[in-house]
């Protein structure tokens, strides 16, 4: 009777391979003779020598895997023996689970268990003969870590790249972390930090390694894509004017949108950030500021210095001196004294009462000027106009008629005559002023209006009111004193 030679292998060849000879007895009846034992013998250790193993009843291997389905398989001796696969310790559906029981090759389903176990996987072959080869190979089963804990560190506005951490299991003695890129398809890395910095966006898989060399399931993360960061913004200002002490800045771009946000800052001086969402900042001090805007996902522009200028100074009210209309001219003049004519400074005059058209000039004198009511102001190289200086011109002052005077000639007993004036009749501030002037003779000046003892001769005689105007001049002659005729004696014959 002749017993299956039966080969015994796992998958891998390179971790195990059995090969079993089984020859359950040798039929001494046919052994008559030594040369007949001699025979068997060589037989036996020609198939040692073939085969490599020696035959036996059973052979036992050892396998160390992890949780999982394992194949396992045969070279059977005779294809039409019967086989049956059967594991001796645990529990069938909890511990492990065999898929084909009665075929030349079956896969096991090894479960995961808490710390290793070993378990004794045995293959019956047996022939029509009855005779049987039994293959066993104990397998120890290492647990499998679980799927990785992990946190991640996404891209930001500022880094364009992500950062994987593995949180649990915690790392130690022959632990190891493994990270892959599946989409897009990124080379695998290993370490034992569980730390994997400058990760690209993308799909990764994150698997860890025990001791016993047991592969995790992957953890699948991504790593999004980098925010994008707004360009810095633009805005148009308004510079403070000689009215208002302050600026505007408007952001014309981006314009406001969901999400979007914009922020001043006071650089030079420091003025503490202010945020909004239109973009409109007024009531801006002069100084520099920063300009930045925000987008939906948070990320912050690079800054926009802009300059708020110190608000144009406002000239003082110009001081000006007045040449009022006299009794000969009818028009007053201005002329400014502050400010001094400068490059950029001009000066403008306006009637208010009566109303006349501005003028404006670079000298400040203002001639030819009616009487009324006027505002001078100065305006500057910035374009600032000072507050008003208003200034009158008066009326003209009124001249006198010339005087009428009645006039007591010499007489042939008075030698000198006698001017009364009788118009403009005496008054408050009223004077009269006679002068010889055919001959001369010094001018006399009295309140009255009567010049007695005038010699005869020629004069002028003027009146002058109270405003210091004075006449025309009235011509008034002293006739010379008539002649008394010489008288002889009375005589008488």
């Amino acid at each position: 009777m002749k017993c299956p030679l039966t080969f015994f292998f796992k998958q891998n060849l390179n971790d195990y391979m059995g090969i079993q000879l089984y020859i359950k007895q040798l039929n001494n009846k046919k052994m008559k003779s030594k040369f007949k034992f001699l025979q068997n013998l060589v037989m036996i250790i020609l198939i040692l020598s073939a085969t490599g193993a020696w035959a036996q009843t059973s052979q036992t291997l050892t396998q160390s895997t992890c949780p999982g389905t394992e194949p396992y398989y045969v070279t059977p001796g005779n294809a039409a023996n019967t086989f049956l696969w059967s594991i001796s310790t645990g529990t069938s559906g909890v511990d492990w689970t065999i898929t084909s029981a009665g075929t030349v090759s079956t896969n096991v389903i090894w479960a995961n268990p808490i710390a290793p176990v070993t378990y004794h996987l045995t293959l019956t072959e047996t022939n029509g003969d009855g005779c049987q080869t039994l293959m066993s190979v104990d397998v120890t089963v290492n647990p499998r870590p679980a799927a990785p804990l992990l946190s991640l560190t996404q891209t930001s506005c500022a880094l364009a790249t992500g950062t994987i951490n593995v949180t649990s299991p915690a790392s130690g003695a022959g632990i190891t972390y493994t990270v892959t890129g599946t989409s897009p398809v990124v080379a695998s890395v290993t370490n034992s930090t569980g730390i994997f910095a400058g990760l690209n966006s993308g799909v990764y898989d994150v698997t860890t390694t025990n001791v016993y060399a047991c592969t995790s399931t992957a953890t699948s993360v991504t790593i999004n894509a980098q925010p994008a960061t707004p360009l810095a913004p633009v805005a148009s200002l308004t510079q403070p004017s000689c009215a208002i002490a302050t600026g505007t800045v408007n952001v014309t771009s981006p314009s406001p949108g969901a999400g979007i946000t914009y922020t001043i800052t006071g650089t030079l001086p420091v003025v503490a950030a202010v945020t909004n969402a239109t973009g409109i900042f007024a009531g801006l001090n002069p100084g520099v500021y920063d300009i930045t805007t925000t987008n939906g996902v948070g990320c912050t522009s690079l800054a926009t210095s802009i300059t708020i200028n110190a608000q144009p100074l406002t000239p003082a009210i110009p001081i000006a001196s007045l040449t009022q209309p006299t009794c000969m001219v009818s028009t007053g003049t201005v002329n400014v004294t502050s400010p001094a004519p400068a490059a950029g400074i001009t000066y403008t005059i306006t009637g208010t009462a009566p109303v006349v058209a501005a003028v404006t000039n670079a000298t400040g004198i203002f001639a030819g000027l009616t009487p009324g009511v006027y505002d001078i102001t100065t305006t500057n190289s910035d374009g600032c106009t000072s507050t008003a200086l208003s200034i009158t011109i008066t009326p003209s002052l009124s001249t006198p008629v010339a005087p009428t005077a009645s006039i007591t000639q010499p007489s042939c007993a008075v030698a000198t005559g006698i001017v009364n004036v009788t118009s403009p009749v005496p008054g408050a501030g009223i004077t009269y002023t006679i002068t010889g002037t055919n001959p001369v003779v010094t001018a006399v000046t009295n309140a009255t209006g009567i010049f007695n003892l005038l010699s005869t001769g020629i004069y002028d005689l003027t009146t002058t009111n109270a405003t210091g105007c004075i006449s025309a001049a009235t011509i008034i002659t002293i006739n010379v004193q008539p002649l008394t005729p010489v008288t002889s004696p009375i005589w008488h014959n």
